[in-house]
């Protein structure tokens, strides 16, 4: 209800993130082996040894016992397994790539994107013989787009599934040396190339804005559509490629995109590129985001290959 009227605030502040998973994953063993399943934890790449970042440790822990919970609700026998790893994105910035994986009893291809609606199950007796009211995956999705990540399933009917999900986070403290800058494009021949980035979830903003810098762009910050509409009315020099994340408050990236385009066509100006932010990668985003008049979207969290690629469908680079 909180998410419902936009009043959740997201706690910041240290925790260690290996720690806060293995704790996690440790107060379900003994209901999981009471079911006579295995639940281990493993963490891959490189860790370092005190991984510590700023976020809401307590959202985290609430998305993580959410689908350890679902797995071991939905799987007889066997195994569950969460799998962590991290990768850096830009300056402080690194992004946890984490999977609850089970041998359950796996989700038909057809009912995937309804799992994730409130008060949904995927057979109406589940409510009766496993418990729960359907709220769970739904409650762990919006926590997750609201910390600025998304979240994906891979299932195998029968065989049981994987719920992954990523998520950006600032680290405490950084050694990592500066990486060069690469030269600014000139893609107009007035110069330095302009972007705007319209993203209200601050490390979300502080990333795009740096992997921009990164490509060599010059680049503005709006937190929500309004902010931004009066950015591009004002910036007479004009923007090269907007960033416009999807779901904000007061007025959002859909919004947003349509009264851009329409302040566009009656002063005369040419079609700025935008590129959709967005957590949610299924079917149907893609036609939203162009019937919005959007160009192209990206999921986030935003990837630097992934903005280069995306950038160079639009933009001489």
């Amino acid at each position: 209800s909180h998410i419902d009227r936009g009043t959740l605030e997201l706690e910041s502040r240290e925790f260690d993130l290996q720690q806060l998973i293995t704790n996690c994953t440790a107060s379900y063993r003994h209901i999981a082996e009471q079911q006579g399943l295995s639940l281990t934890t493993r963490f891959v790449g490189e860790w370092p040894d005190n991984p510590v970042v700023f976020g809401d440790a307590s959202r985290l822990r609430q998305i993580l016992a959410g689908l350890i919970d679902n797995a071991i609700k939905f799987t007889g026998d066997g195994y569950i397994n969460v799998q962590a790893g991290w990768f850096s994105l830009e300056e402080n910035c690194v992004v946890l790539n984490c999977a609850v994986s089970d041998s359950g009893c796996g989700i038909p291809i057809e009912r995937i994107h309804d799992i994730f609606n409130s008060f949904e199950q995927v057979d109406t007796g589940n409510s009766r013989r496993y418990g729960g009211t359907g709220m769970g995956l739904s409650l762990v999705q919006r926590l997750v787009e609201l910390m600025g990540g998304h979240v994906k399933v891979e299932t195998d009917l029968g065989k049981g599934s994987s719920f992954r999900f990523e998520l950006p986070f600032e680290l405490a403290s950084t050694q990592r040396p500066a990486q060069p800058i690469t030269p600014a494009p000139d893609i107009t021949g007035k110069g330095s190339a302009r972007a705007l980035v319209v993203e209200d979830n601050n490390v979300n903003q502080r990333v795009a804005v740096a992997l921009l810098k990164r490509l060599g762009f010059e680049a503005d910050a709006a937190i929500n559509g309004e902010e931004a509409l009066q950015l591009v009315q004002t910036n007479h020099s004009g923007y090269d490629v907007i960033l416009m994340d999807c779901q904000m408050p007061l007025m959002d990236g859909y919004e947003a995109t349509r009264c851009i385009r329409e302040w566009e066509k009656s002063n005369g100006q040419g079609g700025t590129p935008i590129i959709a932010l967005t957590a949610d990668a299924l079917p149907g985003t893609e036609s939203t985001c162009r019937e919005a008049g959007m160009n192209d979207y990206l999921s986030k969290p935003v990837r630097k290959e992934n903005l280069r690629k995306v950038l160079s469908r639009w933009l001489r680079m």
